[in-house]
Formats: structure tokens, sequence, C-alpha cells
């Protein structure tokens, strides 16, 4: 009974340091936001021109580091071809401490 019972918290510490680690950097947080209300999402496109250098510092950093990270822990599928990003398989374990944040964004936001 008790082997059960610490072989959940183990699970439950796993998936809890892994959402942790998902959410640890902000351009991850803002995509998976982006996908609570859309799905599929695609890469952002460049927004000014002077600031084309940021726009392919940040690209570079998603494209090799923050969507194949997400991807492997399951909470995004990414379509490399089309650059197309939709919710994973795993998206249900993140998704209510995203929506979290963002209230809580919201309270703290208005205040």
């Amino acid at each position: 009974m008790m082997f059960g019972l610490l072989d959940g918290y183990v699970r439950f510490i796993m998936g809890f340091d892994q959402i942790a680690e998902a959410l640890g950097d902000q351009a991850r947080r803002e995509l998976l936001v982006e996908l609570l209300d859309h799905n599929p999402v695609t890469l952002p496109t460049a927004e000014a021109e002077n600031d084309s250098r940021a726009y392919e510092e940040r690209e570079i950093r998603l494209i090799h580091n923050h969507l194949p990270k997400l991807d492997t822990m399951g909470y995004i599928a990414w379509d490399r071809a089309h650059e197309n990003i939709v919710k994973g398989p795993n998206w249900e374990e993140i998704e209510p401490v995203v929506r979290l944040l963002v209230r809580l964004h919201h309270v703290v936001g208005n205040r």
C-alpha cells in the first residue's frame, strides 16, 4: 500500500518538475498561452523591420531550443515543414497551470 502512494507522489513530483521546466522561459509561456485560444499556431512573423535582428534571434531560439523542448515533453506537436504548432498529446497536463497563470496575470495586472 505504501509503495503505491510513494509511486504516485514520485510521478506527481516528476510531472511538476517537467511543467515548471516548460514554463521556465517567457517564449515558451507565450506560446503555451497562445495555444489556449488558437490551435494551430504558426511561428510568429516579423513585427517590425527595425527590430529584425531581435526577431531573428528569437526565432532561432524558438526553432532550436523551445519548440523541440515542448515537443519532446508532449505539450505541443510541431510540424516543422509547415511551421505549424498544435496542442500535443500531454497538453491536458499543462493546460490548467497555463490557465491559472493567465488568471493570475489578469488579477495582478489589474491592481
